[in-house]
C-alpha cells in the first residue's frame, strides 16, 4: 500500500505558525452559531474578499515584523535536520560511486504493488496484468553492484510519482481526489541525485531533499556536481512571493520560454544585462 510522506519539520512549524498567529479562519459567527452563508464575491462559507489578501491576516500579527530566525540560524536549524532527520537526505554528499544495494533499497521501498483493487480516471479496476507491467518497468535486475553517482537540476514543475508511469490511480470508482501513485512534485532549480533508469528509458529514479521517487526524464538536465548545486547558490537572486509567475515568452529558448514558477521558486538575478540587448 502506498503511504503519503511528510516530512516531520514541516508539522511543528505549521502548529507553531497556527498557535502563534492566534488567529481564526472562521470570519464570523461562533461554535455555537455557525455562519453558513456563503459570501455572494467569494462562494465560500466565512470567507470575505479582504481575507484573500495576505495584508488582512499580517495586520493582526503583533509582532508581524520580528524576525524569527535569521540566515544564519535557519542555515544552522536546516544543518542539524540534515545530521539527525532520516528522512532528510544530504545529496550534495553523497559518495562519487553509489551501491546497488542501497539503489535497489530506495526502489522497493518506494514502488510496492498496492495492496487492494485500484481504479483509474474513468472508474475501470486495474488489473493484476498492469501492476505486473508496472514492477517490471522498475527494470531492478538492470541495477549494477556500483554505480557512478550523477546531478540534476529539475527545469519544469514536475511529479514524483510512485511508479515510472502517469498512470492515475485511486482507491475507489469516483474518487479522484487522491491518486496514489502521487508522491509529491519538484520545481524549477531543484538538484536531485539521478540513481536509476526505468525499463523504457523515459523516468529517472531520483533522490531529492526529501524524497526519492520516479521524474519523468524530460523535466531534468544533467549537470556535474558544481553546476547542479552552484545554481541554488548564486548571488543575487530573486524569490517568487506571488502564487506563481512565468518567463517571458522567448522563441530562442523555448525551453525557458513561459516557464512555471510557483511560489518560493528562487532564480538567479542578473543585474548586468545590458538594456539594448534582447532578454
Amino acid at each position: 500500500m502506498t503511504t503519503m510522506r511528510i516530512a516531520p519539520r514541516f508539522i511543528a512549524p505549521l502548529l507553531f505558525a497556527f498557535a502563534a498567529s492566534g488567529c481564526s479562519i472562521v470570519a464570523r459567527g461562533d461554535a455555537a452559531h455557525p455562519d453558513t452563508r456563503r459570501h455572494a464575491d467569494t462562494g465560500v462559507v466565512g470567507i470575505e474578499p479582504a481575507h484573500l489578501h495576505s495584508d488582512y491576516w499580517v495586520h493582526k500579527q503583533r509582532n508581524g515584523g520580528r524576525v524569527v530566525l535569521d540566515a544564519t540560524a535557519v542555515a544552522k536549524q536546516n544543518a542539524l535536520l540534515r545530521a539527525i532527520d532520516e528522512s532528510v537526505n544530504n545529496i550534495e554528499q553523497l559518495p562519487a560511486t553509489l551501491d546497488g544495494a542501497r539503489v535497489r533499497a530506495w526502489i522497493e521501498d518506494l514502488s510496492r504493488v498496492p495492496v487492494g483493487p485500484l481504479f483509474d480516471a474513468a472508474d475501470n479496476e486495474i488489473s493484476p496484468a498492469t501492476l505486473t507491467e508496472l514492477r517490471a518497468s522498475l527494470d531492478v535486475d538492470a541495477i549494477p553492484a556500483q554505480m557512478p553517482t550523477r546531478f540534476g537540476l529539475v527545469t519544469h514543475r514536475a511529479d514524483l510519482r510512485t511508479f515510472p508511469t502517469t498512470l492515475r490511480v485511486f482507491k475507489a470508482p469516483g474518487n479522484t481526489d487522491i491518486d496514489r501513485f502521487q508522491e509529491s512534485a519538484l520545481f524549477p532549480g531543484t538538484p536531485v541525485a539521478i540513481v536509476h533508469a526505468s525499463l523504457d528509458g523515459e523516468w529517472w529514479l531520483v533522490v531529492s531533499e526529501l524524497y526519492e521517487a520516479w521524474i519523468e526524464k524530460r523535466r531534468v538536465a544533467v549537470g556535474d556536481a558544481n553546476e547542479v548545486f552552484g545554481y541554488g547558490r548564486k548571488t543575487p537572486f530573486l524569490v517568487v512571493t506571488g502564487a506563481s509567475a512565468r518567463t517571458t515568452f522567448t522563441p530562442e529558448l523555448p525551453q525557458a520560454s513561459e516557464l512555471l514558477l510557483d511560489m518560493g521558486v528562487r532564480v538567479p538575478l542578473l543585474r548586468d544585462w545590458p538594456a539594448a540587448a534582447p532578454a
